[in-house]
C-alpha cells in the first residue's frame, strides 16, 4: 500500500478498477437475487394462487393425454410432440418455458379443432379430447391469474432489459409471462 500513498497514478488506477469491479458484481447480484426469487415463487408458489410449476405440469400431462388421443387417428403434429417434450425436460425453468408454451398451445388448438370436426374420431375419445383441453385452458387461466408470480417475473423482466445487465450478463433470458 505505500506504492500506492505515493503513487497518485497507481492509486487512480486501482481506484477505477475497484469502482468496476463492484459496479459489475453488484449488479450480477442485484439480478441474481432477483432471479432467485421469481424462480422461487415459480416452484413454491403462494397460499392464494397455488404453484405455477404445477400448473405447467398439468397443462403438460393433458397436453401429452390430447397429443396421444390425436396421434391414434393421425391427427397428432410434429410440434406438438416436441413442444410437448421440451416442456416436459425443461418445466422447471421459468426462463425456458416461453417458446415450448406458445408451441404448444398454438398446436394442441389446431389438433383439437382437427379432432373436433373429424367424422372418423369416435365420441368417447372426442369427450376425451375436451376434457383434456379443458384442463389445459384451466392450468393456462389459473398461470394467467398468479398475481404474485407475474409481479416477480416483470421485475425481473425489467431488470434485465437494463443496459448494464445487458453488458454484463448477456445471455439472460426473460422470464415467461402466461
Amino acid at each position: 500500500m505505500k506504492e500506492l500513498k505515493y503513487n497518485r497514478k497507481a492509486a487512480k488506477v486501482v481506484l477505477v478498477i475497484v469502482i468496476i469491479l463492484s459496479i459489475v458484481l453488484g449488479c450480477n447480484r442485484s439480478i441474481h437475487s432477483i432471479e432467485n426469487d421469481m424462480d422461487n415463487i415459480y416452484k413454491n408458489g403462494s397460499q392464494a394462487y397455488g404453484k405455477p410449476i404445477q400448473d405447467v405440469a398439468v397443462y403438460t400431462t393433458n397436453g401429452l393425454e390430447l397429443y396421444n388421443i390425436a396421434e391414434t387417428y393421425g391427427y397428432a403434429t410434429e410440434e406438438l410432440k416436441n413442444g410437448l417434450e421440451t416442456l416436459k425436460t425443461k418445466g422447471g425453468s421459468v426462463t425456458a418455458v416461453q417458446e415450448p408454451l406458445e408451441t404448444v398451445k398454438a398446436q394442441a388448438e389446431i389438433v383439437y379443432a382437427a379432432m373436433l370436426t373429424a367424422s372418423d374420431v369416435p365420441e368417447y375419445d372426442r369427450d376425451a379430447a375436451i376434457m383434456y383441453m379443458t384442463q389445459m385452458e384451466t392450468a393456462l387461466y389459473r398461470l394467467g391469474q398468479n398475481v404474485v408470480y407475474a409481479e416477480a417475473a416483470e421485475k425481473y423482466n425489467k431488470a434485465i432489459r437494463g443496459i448494464l445487465p445487458r453488458l454484463i450478463m448477456p445471455k439472460a433470458q426473460p422470464a415467461v409471462i402466461f
